[in-house]
């Protein structure tokens, strides 16, 4: 348990990465004891006026009070955030934040544009514009899914990850969460069967593979040195490969002392330790909540999820709030 920090700290630029975790324990005269766990991780930067937030929080409690509390005796959520706040929205923004919105189901593919428009309009004398994206989810759901997501299958991995590759708004294909997922699963499968290659290969097989699709596309993925966005660029910057091994682990770990009922001191905190390695990263995240809103859609479950895409904003000396929700 405890609390880290690591912070940059100036009046242009900060950054914040932040691990928290906190077990309660109330017992009873008779030893009797009732649990509750939160871990979670988040990271906060900013530069200037512009702020950007995103993570992880697992939450954990007993209904009731038993003796010697074991895994199965507790109720378990989810939620992951990404938020971003703006002095002024351009409308390039207001059209990344929506492509966030769909990729996570708050909305549909099919009102990218409209919801696009009409948040333009509405946001273009608006002051200080916060985006919050969010996926919550419930116990029932949390059960249902824990064991598909602590199954490691890299084809199904590379899909998530392809439709998290960062929203880029000049370049087709990029720009489209349907066609990211279509172009770029083949590139991350085969990141993730061959994860020692150099950024220069990576950087090759995205060249190759895309241009045939689009030559400015191609041209674009081989600057990867000073692009970040890139596919070669996003491998070197969040290096995923590592931190999932951690996070496969810990979920496996979670779920087998769920379905054994082992005692919760030999699984929780460790499990959340090992878990947490892979919310450092915002494509992490998100590739993350692309996984549980797609295997919630395969199982029926998918009312079982709330979605969220929230904007509030100032205008006119008012404050005022957009709301999107689906699930629950």
């Amino acid at each position: 348990m405890g609390i880290y920090f690591f912070l940059w700290d100036d009046h242009e630029r900060g950054e914040q990465d932040k691990k928290e975790s906190k077990f309660t324990i109330t017992e009873k005269f008779d030893g009797q004891k009732k649990v509750a766990f939160t871990g979670g991780r988040s990271y906060d930067g900013h530069i200037g006026g512009n702020k950007w937030r995103w993570g992880a929080l697992l939450s954990t409690q007993m209904n009731s009070f038993v003796m010697n509390p074991r895994m199965n005796d507790f109720e378990y959520g989810l939620h992951l955030f990404c938020e971003q706040t703006e002095k002024k929205s351009k409308e390039s923004e207001i059209r990344e934040l929506v492509d966030q919105a769909i990729l996570w189901k708050a909305a549909q593919p099919g009102e990218f544009m409209d919801l696009s428009r009409d948040l333009f309009e509405q946001l273009k004398d608006a002051d200080s514009v916060t985006y919050s994206s969010q996926i919550i989810v419930r116990h029932q759901a949390f059960i249902n899914l824990i064991p598909s997501l602590s199954q490691r299958n890299n084809k199904v991995l590379a899909r998530y990850f392809a439709a998290a590759t960062d929203f880029v708004d000049y370049l087709d294909i990029r720009n489209r969460i349907l066609d990211r997922e279509e172009r770029y699963t083949s590139l991350w499968c085969d990141y993730f069967d061959n994860p020692d290659k150099s950024y220069d290969v990576m950087a090759s097989w995205a060249q190759s593979k895309l241009r045939r699709y689009s030559n400015r596309l191609a041209a674009w993925e081989g600057d990867y040195r000073g692009n970040d966005s890139t596919f070669a660029g996003l491998i070197r910057l969040n290096g995923p490969n590592a931190s999932l091994k951690s996070y496969f682990e810990g979920a496996m770990l979670l779920n087998c002392g769920i379905v054994k009922a082992l005692p919760y001191q030999q699984v929780l905190e460790k499990a959340f330790n090992q878990i947490q390695v892979f919310w450092s990263q915002q494509l992490h995240i998100r590739a993350l909540g692309r996984y549980i809103v797609e295997m919630a859609s395969e199982q029926g479950i998918d009312e079982g999820i709330e979605r969220i895409f929230t904007v509030t904003y100032k205008k006119n000396g008012r404050e005022e709030v957009i709301n999107l929700t689906h699930g629950l």
